[in-house]
């Protein structure tokens, strides 16, 4: 019985670590990380928080990468306000060319949500920091 459980987790971490490698090979070999970008830059919550700064917003980390989120391989696009002193980080995006679904950075468990869940999170902290 023992043997088999260890079977099993290992099964589960080899396949993860696999799919996770099997991402960066892939990310040679497929979709831009410029239309990724493209598609984040269309987000109005994006347009929106563009508009209430005026400093030029930055994309990525120099190292255009992709992560494995639900399922698929996921352009890891991070935004940022760059600042004369420092690049100040908004959220970071997942996105993929084979899914309409975006994914964004939970800031506080640092796990991917949909953008979904991440607009009724915004809407619920907006009304409950309405004065």
């Amino acid at each position: 019985m023992k043997r088999h459980l260890a079977f099993a987790l290992l099964l589960a971490l080899s396949s993860g670590v696999f799919a996770e490698s099997n991402c960066q090979a892939h990310s040679k070999a497929t979709g831009s990380f410029k239309q990724a970008v493209g598609r984040v830059s269309k987000l109005p919550e994006l347009q929106e928080w563009k508009a209430r700064h005026k400093f030029p917003v930055a994309y990525g980390f120099g190292d255009d990468k992709q992560e494995f989120v639900s399922g698929i391989c996921r352009w890891v696009v991070p935004v940022f306000a760059d600042r004369p002193e420092r690049l100040e980080a908004w959220n970071t995006f997942y996105v993929s060319a084979a899914s309409r679904t975006i994914y964004v950075m939970n800031q506080v468990t640092g796990e991917p949500q949909t953008i979904a869940e991440w607009r009724n999170e915004r809407r619920s902290t907006q009304r409950h920091n309405a004065p």
